[in-house]
Order: C-alpha cells, then sequence, then structure tokens
C-alpha cells in the first residue's frame, strides 16, 4: 500500500484554473529563480496564484493542488469541473475545493488515498509522490528501465521505484548535487513549476511552434509570425511576454526579425516567445492532404414499405407438407425462442396484453383471428389511416319506404332509420386484386340512425350483390358487438370487412380489411389462436392500418399511429416495415413522438430493421430510432428443415436481413428473430395460411415474445412496464456464433434468459447513452470507419436522469481499450473518456461493442458499437489480382472488402466452385449499391463452373463483396461449399493527389529525437482564420486520431536516418 507523509495545519490555497488577473506577473516572483517558468505556465493559463496578486513560490505544494494542475496539464479541466457536480469516492474532500480534480486523478489511476478512503488533499506533496503521479498520468509502460541511482535509492518506496526509474531516464527532473533524490522531501510551487515545465517538455508541449517574428503591432495588438515559411497573423494576448537567456525582454526593445520558440494562449492569442536563433527540438516533415468522401449516397426508399421478400427467395420452395400441417411452422419458431418452455415454466400465453399491429390491416374474418382462451375478442378494434376503405355516403329521402339510387329503387321499408334521410354509397371493389374473384363489382351500403336521429351508427352492406341491403344483416361499429362481413368469392376465396368507422352525421363510412395480406401475418405471429398458434395466442390485437393495397406509407401516418397505440393502452407494437431514407424534420418529428410515448407509457417499440442486406450499413433509417428495438431476421437449422426441407448445420441470418451500423454509427438491428414462419394469410386469396421470410416476419416474434414477457412479469413479479420488459429481452439475447455484433446486435432472442435478467432487474430509466465521432458520419451513437484505422477517440457518455451514475468501462474485444476504466458521470452531466485502438493487421471486418456498465445491473447500461473495416488494398504496389480460397456451410456467408483506388479503369469478381458448392456474390458498391451474381457451382440441371462481375471505371472506395452459399446444399448430397474468389483488376496512371484545404494549421515542437527511441511529440491543430484550437478526426500515418482541444499527442519512433515524416488527412 502506497505509504504518505502527512503534514498537518497547512492553510487550504486554490490552485484552479482561473482568468488571469489583470498584473502580469505575480507580486512575489519578480526576483525569484524560478519566475521564468511561472510566468511561462501563467500565460499559458496553466498555473494561478492567490486573490492578493501573490504566486508563494516557496510554499509547499498540496496533494490537492498538485492534482489539479496535473489535470489541467492533461488538458482535462473541463471534466474535472463535471465532477464537481457528483458525488465524492473519499471522506475528506466533499466540500473540498478541489473535489473534481481529485475524483478525476482517481479514475485516472493518477492518485490515491489511503485505502480507507481518505486523501488527505490539504498534506503537502512529496517528491516520490509527484514523480509517481506525473509519470502516471502519462500512461507509458514502465518495464525494462535502468535503476536511478542516487546515494539514497533505499529511501524510496517500492511503489514509486519504477515512477522515478522513467523520470531519470527521461530527463524530467535530477537529483540534488550530492547525488541524493530526497524521497520525503516537500515540493515547493516554484519547484513543481519547473517539474511542470519539464512534464511539458517531455511530451512536445513546451511550445506550439517556432518561428520568426517579422512585425509586432502593440496598438492593434497583432503579430506577423513566418512559420514554415507561410506567415501568420496572430492576436497578441493581455500578457504577452517574452524571455531571452532567463530574462524578461521588453517587447518595444526587440529588435525585429526575431527567431524563437512561441506558445498560445486557450483562445489562440500569442502569450510567450522564449527567444532562440536556434531550432534545437525533434525534426520532421508534414504532408497533408484530403481524404476521399465516406459517405454513402442515400437508398432511395421514400416511404414506409413492407419488410417481406415476396418473390426474392429464387431458392425458397415450401415443402409442402408445412402447409398441410401449418401449427408446425410457429411451433419450431417459438422453440427457437425458448417461448414453449418458458410458457411451460410460468404459463404465460399473453392473456391481458394489448399488441398493436401497425400495418396493412387484418382479415377480420380469419377463423384464427377471432378469441383468446378466455373468450375475449381477439382484435378489439380497426382503426384506418388510410383511404383504402373511405366510402363516400350521400343523402337521399325514401319516400314510401324506397330509396332512389341511380336508376333503381332499392326497398328499405323494413329498416328502422330515426334520421329524415338515408346515406348510401358504394365501395368498387376493382381495388381488390384479380385472385378474390369478385371482378370489378360495385359493393352498395346504405347508413341509417337506429339509436338517435342525430347519429348515424347502423350500416347495411348489400354481401350479396342482389342490389337489395333489407335482406343483410346490420352491421355497427366493430367495436360495439364485433361483426364482420363476408362477400364470397370464386371458389374458397371470401372478402372479409368490418366497420370500422362511421361519421356521425353519415357523410362516410370506413371499412377495415387488409388487400395485401401483411398485416394479416403479422397478426398471426403475434397472437394467432386456432388451427396455427402464435407467439403469444391469447394476447388481444390492435391493428392500426396505415399500409395500403401499395405496399407504402408515409411517417408521419406511422408516428400517429404510435401514439393512438399508446393512447388506447397497447402495452407493444410492432412496426413490420421501414423506411431508408428520411427527411431530417421527420426524423426529428418522430424521435420526439417516441420519447413522449417512451415517457408516458413505456409502450414497447419493435421495428423490422430491413431486407436490404447482406451488405454493411443497410438497415432502414427507421430502425435506429431512439426508444424501439430493431429487429433482424435469423433462423436456426430446425426452422430450415421444417419449412424447406432443407438440412443446414447451425444457426444462420437470412442473407436479405439488413445489417449495421445505422446512419448514426450505432447497433441496429439489436435483436434477431426467426425471420421465416408460416403464417395466417387473408382468406380473399384462397390459402388461409402462407410461408413468408422477412425482417417483417422477425418483428412480430419479438412483439409476441414481449407479449409472453408482460403476462408473466404481471402476474408473477406484479411489473406492468414495457420498458423493463424491452430491457430483459435484451439482457437476455443469445449471441449467435461466427457472426459479429454488427451483424447481429445483441443476439437472438431468448425468453429464458430474458425471465431470469427481468426477475434481477431494478426500476430503472434509459437515462444513460453514449457518443462518438465516426469519419464521414459526424457524431453518433457508435463509431464506424470504412478503411481507416483508429487510434486515439473520444467516448462521450450522457446522463439525462437524476441520479449519479458511476460506470466501469471496458470493450468486449481487447482491439479496444478504454483510457480509464472507472468513471462517475453527475446527474444532468455529460463525461467523456479516452478511447486507443490496437493496430488491426488483418483485412476484414471487425466489430464489438464498447460498453459503460454499472456492475450490478443486468444488462448493459451503455453499449456503443464500434465497427472498423480494413479492407485489402488493391493496386497497392502494383499488384492487380487477388485470390483467396474458402468454405462455407449452408446458408453461411463471408464479406470481402477491396479499397480501390481513383485510378483504377476495370474491375472483375469472378466466384469458381464447380461441383464443390453452390454459392453466389452479393457486390455493393461504395454508394450502396447491390447486385447479386446468378449462383456458381452445381445447380438443378447443369453445373455452373463460374460467375464473373465486371465493371468499367470502378467508383474508387471501398467495395464489399458477400460470398453467399446456398441454404440448399442438402438437395445436392453437400454440406459445405468450397470456393475461389478471384479479383482482376488495371490501372492506369498514378492516384491524383489531393491536396489539404487550409482548415487547419498544423504546428509542433517535439522534444529532441533520439534515433529508434520512442518518444512523445504532441501536434497542435488551429483554425487557420482564428487561431482557435480545433477539434475533429485526422488521420496520421493512415491512423485516425480525434483532435481534443487541439491537441493530438503522439508516440513516434524516428528514424534512424533522416527526418520524422507525417502523412496527415482529413
Amino acid at each position: 500500500m502506497r505509504k504518505n507523509t502527512y503534514l498537518a495545519g497547512l492553510l487550504i490555497v486554490f490552485f484552479i484554473n482561473c482568468n488571469l488577473s489583470a498584473a502580469y506577473a505575480f507580486s512575489d516572483t519578480r526576483q525569484h529563480w524560478a519566475r521564468p517558468q511561472i510566468d511561462y505556465l501563467q500565460n499559458r493559463q496553466l498555473i494561478s496564484g492567490y486573490p492578493d496578486g501573490s504566486y508563494g513560490p516557496e510554499q509547499y505544494i498540496t496533494r490537492g493542488e498538485l492534482v489539479t494542475i496535473i489535470i489541467n496539464a492533461l488538458g482535462k479541466g473541463a471534466e474535472a469541473q463535471q465532477l464537481l457536480k457528483g458525488q465524492s469516492y473519499f471522506f475528506d474532500t466533499a466540500n473540498h475545493w478541489a473535489r473534481g480534480y481529485i475524483e478525476l486523478a482517481r479514475e485516472l489511476n493518477i492518485a490515491h488515498g489511503d485505502g480507507k478512503r481518505y486523501f488527505s488533499p490539504n498534506i503537502p506533496v512529496s517528491r516520490e509522490e509527484s514523480v509517481a503521479m506525473l509519470v502516471s498520468s502519462l500512461g507509458v509502460e514502465l518495464d525494462d528501465l535502468p535503476t536511478a541511482a542516487f546515494v539514497d535509492s533505499q529511501a524510496i518506496s517500492s511503489w514509486a521505484q519504477k515512477s522515478i526509474d522513467y523520470a531519470v531516464a527521461k530527463v524530467l527532473l535530477h537529483g540534488y548535487p550530492d547525488n541524493s533524490f530526497r524521497p520525503g522531501q516537500n515540493l515547493t510551487r516554484a519547484e513543481v513549476a519547473v517539474l511542470l515545465e519539464q512534464f511539458l517538455a517531455l511530451q512536445g508541449q513546451e511550445f506550439h511552434f517556432y518561428g520568426t517574428l517579422q512585425e509586432i503591432d502593440l496598438p492593434l495588438k497583432r503579430a506577423a509570425i513566418l512559420i514554415n515559411g507561410r506567415e501568420e497573423v496572430f492576436e497578441l494576448s493581455a500578457h504577452f511576454v517574452a524571455y531571452a537567456e532567463g530574462q524578461r525582454q521588453p517587447l518595444t526593445q526587440l529588435d525585429l526579425p526575431v527567431k524563437g520558440y512561441f506558445s498560445l494562449d486557450p483562445e489562440g492569442k500569442l502569450a510567450y516567445l522564449f527567444l532562440s536563433n536556434q531550432y534545437v527540438q525533434g525534426e520532421f516533415n508534414l504532408h497533408t492532404f484530403s481524404l476521399p468522401d465516406q459517405d454513402k449516397t442515400p437508398l432511395p426508399d421514400s416511404n414506409m414499405v413492407q419488410l417481406t421478400v415476396d418473390g426474392e427467395l429464387d431458392e425458397a420452395k415450401t415443402r409442402s407438407s408445412v402447409l398441410e400441417h401449418p401449427e408446425i411452422s410457429l411451433q419450431t419458431t417459438g422453440e427457437a425462442m425458448q417461448a414453449t418452455s418458458f410458457a411451460e415454466k410460468t404459463g404465460a400465453t399473453g392473456r391481458g396484453q394489448l399488441v398493436a399491429v401497425i400495418d396493412s390491416g387484418i382479415d377480420p374474418g380469419h377463423p384464427d383471428l377471432q378469441g383468446t382462451g378466455e373468450g375475449y375478442r381477439k382484435i378489439v378494434d380497426f382503426i384506418d389511416l388510410t383511404s383504402e376503405g373511405l366510402v363516400n355516403l350521400t343523402a337521399a329521402k325514401a319516400p314510401n319506404g324506397y330509396l332512389p339510387i341511380g336508376d333503381k329503387q332499392v326497398d328499405v321499408s323494413d329498416i328502422r332509420n330515426l334520421a329524415d334521410v338515408y346515406r348510401y354509397g358504394y365501395l368498387d371493389l376493382s381495388i381488390l386484386p384479380a385472385e378474390a374473384g369478385l371482378g370489378n363489382k360495385r359493393l352498395l351500403m346504405v347508413a341509417t340512425a337506429d339509436k338517435n336521429r342525430d347519429t348515424f351508427d347502423t350500416l347495411y352492406i348489400d354481401t350479396d350483390f342482389d342490389g337489395e341491403v333489407k335482406d343483410q344483416t346490420s352491421l355497427e361499429k366493430y367495436t360495439r358487438a364485433g361483426q364482420v362481413a363476408a362477400l364470397k368469392g370464386d371458389g374458397n376465396r371470401t372478402f372479409n370487412l368490418l366497420l370500422a368507422e362511421l361519421s356521425p352525421e353519415g357523410e362516410y363510412a370506413r371499412l377495415g380489411f387488409d388487400l395485401l395480406g401483411h398485416g394479416t401475418e403479422v397478426a398471426g405471429i403475434v397472437a394467432a389462436r386456432g388451427k396455427i398458434q402464435g407467439v403469444a395466442p391469447d394476447a388481444q390485437l390492435l391493428p392500426i392500418k396505415v399500409m395500403d393495397r401499395s405496399g407504402t406509407a408515409s411517417l408521419k401516418k406511422i408516428e400517429s399511429a404510435l401514439s393512438l397505440a399508446a393512447d388506447r393502452g397497447a402495452k407493444v407494437a410492432v412496426v413490420s416495415m421501414g423506411q431508408y431514407q428520411v427527411k431530417k424534420s421527420e426524423m426529428e418529428s418522430l424521435t420526439k413522438a417516441l420519447a413522449n410515448i417512451e415517457k408516458a407509457s413505456g409502450m414497447l417499440i419493435c421495428m423490422a430493421a430491413g431486407n436490404n442486406g447482406p451488405g454493411l450499413g443497410t438497415v432502414a433509417e427507421t430502425a435506429s430510432l431512439d426508444n424501439i428495438i430493431s429487429v433482424g431476421a435469423y433462423a436456426t437449422p430446425e426452422m430450415w428443415n421444417t419449412d424447406y426441407g432443407w438440412w443446414v448445420e447451425k444457426p444462420t441470418l437470412w442473407y436479405f436481413s439488413s445489417s449495421g451500423p445505422a446512419a448514426d454509427g450505432s447497433a441496429a438491428p439489436l435483436l434477431l428473430a426467426p425471420g421465416n414462419a408460416v403464417s395466417t394469410y387473408p382468406l380473399w386469396t384462397g390459402q388461409p395460411y402462407r410461408l413468408d421470410e422477412g425482417s417483417s416476419i422477425a418483428a412480430p416474434h419479438l412483439a409476441g415474445a414481449a407479449a409472453l414477457l408482460l403476462d408473466a412479469s404481471a402476474h408473477k413479479l406484479y411489473i406492468h412496464d414495457g420498458r423493463s420488459v424491452g430491457r430483459a429481452l435484451l439482457a437476455g439475447a443469445e449471441p449467435l456464433p461466427d457472426f459479429q455484433v454488427v451483424e447481429q446486435g445483441l443476439g437472438a432472442v431468448n425468453l429464458l434468459k430474458a425471465w431470469d435478467a427481468l426477475q434481477d432487474m431494478e426500476e430503472k430509466g434509459g437515462s444513460l447513452s453514449g457518443r462518438q465521432y465516426s469519419p464521414g458520419l459526424g457524431q453518433g451513437r457508435g463509431f464506424y470507419s470504412r478503411g481507416l484505422m483508429p487510434e486515439a477517440l473520444t467516448l462521450n457518455i450522457i446522463n439525462n436522469g437524476d441520479e449519479n451514475e458511476d460506470l466501469s468501462i471496458g470493450g468486449l474485444a481487447a482491439w479496444v481499450k478504454p483510457g480509464q476504466y472507472l468513471l462517475q458521470v453527475p446527474a444532468r452531466g455529460e463525461r467523456s473518456v479516452d478511447i486507443k485502438y490496437e493496430e488491426l493487421q488483418e483485412p476484414g471486418l471487425y466489430s464489438t461493442f464498447l460498453l459503460a456498465d454499472e456492475y450490478d445491473t443486468p444488462e448493459w447500461d451503455v453499449a456503443v458499437l464500434q465497427t472498423v473495416i480494413i479492407p485489402y488494398e488493391l493496386g497497392k504496389g502494383g499488384e492487380k489480382e487477388f485470390e483467396v480460397k474458402n468454405e462455407l456451410s449452408a446458408g453461411q456467408f463471408k464479406r470481402y472488402f477491396f479499397k480501390v483506388p481513383e485510378n483504377m479503369t476495370s474491375l472483375s469478381f469472378k466466384l469458381l466452385s464447380g461441383d464443390k458448392g453452390r454459392v453466389r456474390m452479393h457486390v455493393i458498391s461504395p454508394r450502396g449499391k447491390q447486385e447479386i451474381s446468378q449462383y456458381a457451382g452445381v445447380g438443378d440441371s447443369q453445373i455452373t463452373a463460374s460467375v464473373n462481375m465486371p465493371y468499367s471505371q470502378p467508383l474508387p472506395g471501398i467495395w464489399e463483396v458477400v460470398v453467399y452459399s446456398s441454404a440448399t446444399l442438402s438437395e445436392y448430397d453437400l454440406k459445405t461449399s468450397q470456393y475461389t474468389l478471384q479479383v482482376l483488376s488495371d490501372l492506369e496512371g498514378k492516384a491524383p493527389d489531393r491536396p489539404a484545404d487550409n482548415q487547419y494549421l498544423i504546428t509542433a515542437v517535439p522534444p529532441e529525437f533520439k534515433p529508434g527511441e520512442k518518444s512523445f511529440m504532441t501536434l497542435y491543430f488551429w483554425y487557420a482564420g482564428s487561431k482557435l484550437p480545433a477539434e475533429g478526426l485526422v488521420t496520421i500515418n493512415d491512423r485516425l486520431y480525434e483532435i481534443k482541444k487541439g491537441m493530438v499527442r503522439l508516440e513516434v519512433e524516428p528514424p534512424q536516418q533522416g527526418r520524422l515524416n507525417l502523412n496527415i488527412a482529413w
């Protein structure tokens, strides 16, 4: 345990980074030996003195003061200020002025207490402890260092020895003339100023640049400085000083031009000049250029679209037995989610749960969608936000009991009507698909006021098309009696409809039905109870129709439907649609609506991820919304065999299932659910059950699972909150082997594990979120880089809650390394964490989660997706060819990425398999356009040895090629597909140079380099116009860095001969 020498009785002094006083020097340092260092640090705003204008150079510095200096020198003063709003770990710092700095020093492993949660902030700090703090703040390895030899080495504490060895080796400090170190001696404030100057010099931070002062205009407070042959103009700080050989130089007596080292203050103003005719620092060259655009062209869809893959699965052949026994399909998908075992364990059936199906409507007459096990109506209401079932009604009187409609007299003599007039109209049945067998008939309907003369409430429909309605059963609004009208078509086809709405004035009627079939499929998966059993067979359904027979809907309708669902008491909503291109205003409006819904009702929203896979970044933009769970599609071996009769070795992602990351780099999909099933289908098709595939099928599986979990939680845990169930579903997800998190999110739904998580869960709002910068994307909820290997970035954690959060920080993969492992985020506060990345050597896809997590909670509090693509670089070194051989089992796929330079004139992807398999390519261009090849290998009629996809003048950037092994291999007595992927290309000349713009002024004054020895250096980035410290992302020697407060600190190893070369791009 670290030992400390405690001295008592010292005054508490304030040593925080504040605005400089008007005085240009401290009152008690003008004749002091350390005045140059003190003035220098004061003008850099790294130290300050006392309210009376003094500095106290001979006073001992305290532990609280020293950690404050170190934190400010690291540029983390704002982080310490955030922690002032938090809670103190140490018992004796709760009311201390440096509490935030002390807390941050503990998090960063810079300073510690006594092991009993006491820090003693006001006692003087010893020499050995100060060195240990400074060296710890550098984050360096301390192995293989020569032991520093002092006459009093035996007095150095063991915990400080390696830090002192490092400090001596790097000339951070020296011993005394008698070769003693005096480890227990206290440090004065003057000595700390000298030590801090050396500390900055070690990192290349002593000065900002070397140059020639050409001109200085004191009245205008401006100076012109020549830096690397380019003249730059700076404003002068009010406290600008110049020194030469330890002596202050009057500015009016400078003999211009003069050379020297310069430093700026945090506002980018010239603050300090050290005159020197000779540059004696590390030699380096800077080369700057522009990076190509990282953005993809948005996909063209501007409406919500259904997310089944009708007709696209050219190899999908339904087993005849699965439609003869349709119940086995959903039994199999339920087993995949552990729904069967969960229901047996808990007795859950979905009873008491209302699920909103926001889709194309539901066939209200399907026998499997009529009731629950407790005798309640399955469909509680039918809300139609489209105009598809809208019938405008015309007023007419009926003299003598006959209603004149065109050239006909319709007998209404026996129909009760208290109003003065009747209302009539027609539904044009030509809107039905031809397969319904109803032709182009017009459906007559007559509305009456049966109960109140001022309110139309009853509708008579001519279902037998004989021109009369008195022989028909009257229909009231569906919510009153649950009535359904049936129109008989050809064969066994029946078109079912209900009265969703009748305006009180009788101006219109709105009929409810499903002309697309999509909503009926979704509803059956959630809650069918009949020949087939949905996931939650006793749940009730609230269909909200937003999509007509065209299969599209507007985002505004989705927003309205979700709000209506929450208002009507739905605990779960399923949206098996997605929109790939969303206007910013639409996204903001929907995001706000979802936040209101989450706050008011906690309704769980299950949203399909999309069917544009398998390429990366193909999820629908709506899948990345806050307060939803996006879901992708997968299949188990049992599902493959049940529905298609193929033998597949292990679980697979459906190739069409869209992969993340989302447009802001975040994880989408968050979960996987079964993506194929036989479900209910409208009776007008003549086919009451149908097998379908898509993330549209996965979303209702998730909704049904949520309804089951809500049932169990309500009856056993007395939890009725959809938010808690959503968190449990995420916490209980089971990752699929062989797939990365960007493809599958947290994994597949597992109800047993979700139930375990729910029982351990405390009620807690989702108040925490994480954000990072990505190249080409800006700041978002994840990190995504295509072709740029990250080196040093920042993770921001935001706490919108009312409680402080103590989190652990960590990555699930070894290549992501946080700079600290403890983090306190105060209520309504924000913190940042430095993240380092190891170099990824092999080309491919790298994806993991970076976590900020409260240890005691079963789920991850913040999981920030990290996605990096390292491509094969085509044409590099003149190479024009690439070849790889591999093997895939049935239904699996593998991704390859290729960087195409701007001078490539042709590109060809060739896939070979012969009789060793059945494979195809999905080729995705840098703009996101996907093309799919034919299959290479075995087939129904003949073997196709290879397939080729050529491109002339290919787009420069990252191309993705996904090789997919057919799920049908068992039909050809194969278990795997062996293949060869070849890439051929041609180059012309050299790739054009991309000169950098003048966004940044880049400067550096590194320490003198020792060839072959690693050294720190700091690059400073200033906005060229304002000279303020810059922010943003840059690459330095092909590694990605985040500029923080105008700085990027590097660890470099200079060449044995010549200058260090740095290639910088943005």
